[in-house]
């Protein structure tokens, strides 16, 4: 179990986009990060992404898989990159690849598979301004 700082109200939690074509996956970062005081949209891939950003309010951040089906992290990411008001939401690439794989996140919001989950959830905090910690 996660230890948090105490979480705001539901409606105030920043919401975080999870994108990854694994249904387990995308399950595990959802109740991880839902423990941590967020709230947590998924998709299962770069075009179903796209979808939910044009009908959701701009999330807090947003964790891209890179293999996926449809729309791969790679084009999802320089999507979003151009689409008004979302070039400054924080992408994190969370994969199995052993490297960078030039896609245009700084380094250290690169997180490899299989999770460190503190690493996950402190990076969450730096970047959004919500300061948690896993144990």
């Amino acid at each position: 179990m996660l230890a948090t700082t105490p979480s705001p109200s539901a409606t105030d939690a920043p919401t975080i986009l999870v994108v990854d074509d694994e249904e387990v996956v995308r399950n595990v970062l959802r109740l991880l990060i839902e423990q941590a005081g967020y709230k947590v949209v998924c998709a299962a891939n770069g075009a179903d992404a796209l979808a939910r950003l044009r009908e959701m309010p701009r999330p807090a951040a947003i964790l891209v898989d890179l293999f996926m089906p449809e729309m791969n992290g790679w084009r999802f990411a320089n999507e979003v990159q151009a689409l008004a008001g979302l070039e400054r939401v924080p992408l994190i690439v969370v994969t199995g690849a052993g490297s960078h794989w030039g896609i245009p996140v700084p380094e250290d919001r690169f997180i490899r598979k299989p999770l460190d989950t503190g690493k996950l959830i402190k990076l969450l905090g730096e970047l959004v301004g919500t300061s948690s910690s896993a144990p």
